[in-house]
């Protein structure tokens, strides 16, 4: 609102976002501190909502853990600190996989919203591929999952969920218009 009102036209840049999250081998004790998983599932989910909110660009806030004990902030790294050689979280596994998937990719359309999920479409803006992206709103485990049903889901053929495992490969989906979701975004490729 302020940007419009006062300097409209002029891009919104995100320049520090993040959360304080145990991984890496280092701990996270300060009473802000929520779960690696949440950090990886909560971070995507973050960058997905300031996007739809108009944000042009979003940078998370720090690339690594301080080389310190744990207070505000100091556990907000994609990866631990130098005293555990920067060893990724699964945050920064998150991330990587959105990036290898969406980097070329535009905020197409907010397909859904509703008090229990979102799904966004993004394009491709080099090759054209549409993709859906879901998740659900809780602030629970993101292994937690309940299934939607969406006609959007109809034509999807693949999905990959975004929980910070490296290992994470595309999944064959099955026909239909329901889709088991959970905390963490799923993406879908959706049919040409």
């Amino acid at each position: 609102r302020f940007r419009n009102n006062f300097a409209s036209g002029s891009e919104v840049w995100v320049t520090e976002m993040g959360y304080d999250s145990d991984g890496g081998g280092e701990a996270c004790i300060h009473s802000n501190c929520i779960s690696e998983q949440q950090q990886a599932a909560w971070g995507i989910r973050a960058v997905l909502r300031l996007l739809k909110e108009g944000a042009e660009r979003v940078y998370w806030y720090f690339y690594a853990n301080e080389n310190t004990g744990s207070y505000l902030h100091s556990r907000s790294g994609l990866t631990a600190s130098a005293n555990h050689n920067f060893a990724p979280k699964a945050s920064y596994y998150a991330f990587k996989k959105l990036m290898d998937v969406l980097s070329n990719s535009i905020l197409a359309e907010v397909v859904e919203e509703s008090q229990s999920h979102s799904i966004y479409s993004f394009e491709d803006v080099l090759s054209g591929q549409k993709f859906l992206i879901a998740w659900l709103h809780h602030a629970e485990d993101p292994d937690k999952g309940t299934t939607i049903i969406s006609e959007h889901f109809k034509t999807t053929s693949e999905y990959l969920v975004i929980d910070g495992d490296p290992r994470a490969n595309w999944i064959k989906t099955t026909t239909g218009s329901s889709r088991k979701l959970c905390g963490y975004p799923t993406i879908f490729k959706v049919n040409p």
